[in-house]
Formats: structure tokens, C-alpha cells, sequence
């Protein structure tokens, strides 16, 4: 199999209703707001991603998150995807363990 690198990531940011209130202990939520984070490769390929912080529940906030995805595209960009990463037998935690990202 070919090295794939990565080409660049994109982060999308979306606000959705709930269609019910969900109330989290003292916190009442009528919304998600979250990203969606499009990974593009040398090959033409992609993979989407997605993380929604939870208010009063996650500790990282949407800025955070936000934050910390552009870091992760600069990081990432040109970087060669590791041999079995989509096996998730462990080869994904070696590869982006160590840039100690958030849940």
C-alpha cells in the first residue's frame, strides 16, 4: 500500500435545535453546537469526524475544541498516515496520542 499523507483538515461549525429540552442536572439544553472536521489525503480520500462538547458535562468548551482542531490540521498537514490506523488495534492512539488531545 502507497503512503497516504494527510492534505489539510476542515472544521465546519453547526447549531442545532433539540427537538426536546434536555436538562443536564442545574442545566437546561435546547441546542447542540458542535463541529464536523472533514480529514482530506494525498489519495483523494477523507474521513469526517465530529465532536460536540456537552455544557456541564465535558470540560473542554466548543472554543476549545475549535482551538485545538486547527492546531491539530497544522500539525498534521503533510504527515504521513501510519499502515493499519483504520484498525483502531491500537496504531490511532500511538499516532495521535502523544499531541494529548481532548475526549
Amino acid at each position: 500500500m502507497a503512503a497516504v499523507t494527510v492534505d489539510g483538515i476542515d472544521v465546519f461549525s453547526y447549531s442545532l435545535p433539540l427537538h426536546r429540552r434536555m436538562q443536564l442536572g442545574d442545566t437546561v439544553i435546547t441546542g447542540r453546537d458542535g463541529c464536523l472536521l472533514r480529514l482530506t489525503m494525498s489519495d483523494g480520500s477523507f474521513g469526517w469526524g465530529e465532536t460536540t462538547p456537552l455544557p456541564s458535562f465535558s470540560r473542554e468548551s466548543l472554543d476549545d475544541v475549535k482551538s485545538e482542531l486547527r492546531r491539530l490540521g497544522r500539525d498534521l498537514a503533510g504527515t504521513v498516515i501510519p499502515d493499519g490506523v483504520e484498525r483502531l488495534s491500537g496504531a490511532f492512539e500511538t499516532w495521535l496520542g502523544p499531541m494529548n488531545l481532548s475526549p
